[in-house]
């Protein structure tokens, strides 16, 4: 399931790298109305939501819980419980960021 959290998080991480490529190819164009602080946000976003919820997830699925019980001889991870819980956070938290990024100021100011 990372993975399927992770797909859409890159999705919505390409999503923001198009609108700063929009934005840079014509600037002051509809998209940010000409306002340095939304573009900010959205490349603050866009990087936010790659490192964070793109790639670490994948990284923590396939390696943490696939690869090294493997490499232990075990027969599953040590905590599978708190596994579980992080799992749950995860959506939960990527809203909440896109809702902060999506606020009047951005993420950049008030």
């Amino acid at each position: 399931m990372y993975m399927w959290y992770s797909v859409m998080s890159g999705l919505s991480g390409a999503m923001f790298a198009f609108f700063i490529r929009t934005e840079l190819s014509e600037p002051g164009s509809l998209l940010c109305y000409g306002n340095m602080r939304v573009y900010l946000s959205y490349v603050t976003m866009h990087a936010i939501i790659i490192i964070f919820f793109a790639f670490v997830p994948i990284y923590f699925g396939a390696f943490a819980n696939f690869l090294i019980p493997i490499h232990v001889g075990a027969r599953d991870f040590a905590f599978p419980r708190m596994n579980n819980f992080a799992f749950w956070l995860f959506p939960f938290s990527w809203t909440l960021f896109l809702g902060a990024g999506f606020k009047q100021g951005g993420l950049v100011g008030g």
